[in-house]
């Protein structure tokens, strides 16, 4: 009787790390975690054991087709990949209304979903009318920076 994957994984790992709670095997030295890097118990080798068996006993759902079942056949199949648009924080501020004026000089604009990530405090712009601003406020959270005229450059009256 052939054996599932849960079960020769409780008879090679039959312990549970202490510090993570995943599976483990414990020694009369050391403990052997299977959990990758995240684990003071980590352990390399236990855990290629584990992938491999893994890959052995329980195969995944989902697979990639190769290139030769992809290419072959009387029609080639045709993947479209979605095209990948990149945001430029420059252009939104010159062409998108603000959310917030404080009324002394700092504007905030909300950018779209997880595009605050790429900014930093004190990313210059130079605006189609020529004032230099920079990033003074990020709210990372909701997505929002805050630019207001940039101290660092001298502008001429």
């Amino acid at each position: 009787m052939t054996k599932t994957f849960e079960e020769r994984e409780k008879e090679l790992w039959p312990d549970t790390c202490p510090a993570c709670g995943y599976m483990a095997y414990i020694g009369m030295n050391s403990v052997q975690c299977i959990v990758v890097g995240s684990c003071r118990n980590f352990d390399q080798k236990e855990s290629d054991r584990w992938v491999a068996l893994k890959d052995e006993l329980d195969p995944p759902l989902l697979t990639c087709p190769t290139l030769d079942e992809i290419t072959t056949g009387s029609q080639v199949q045709q993947i479209m990949w979605p095209t990948q648009t990149t945001f430029d924080w420059h252009v939104h501020v010159e062409t998108q209304p603000f959310v917030h004026d404080n009324g002394k000089g700092e504007w905030t604009y909300q950018l779209p979903a997880g595009e605050a990530k790429k900014c930093y405090i004190g990313d210059q712009h130079v605006s189609s009318n020529g004032i230099t601003y920079c990033i003074v406020g990020i709210d990372r959270t909701v997505d929002q920076i805050t630019i207001a005229w940039d101290k660092r450059v001298q502008t001429n009256p």
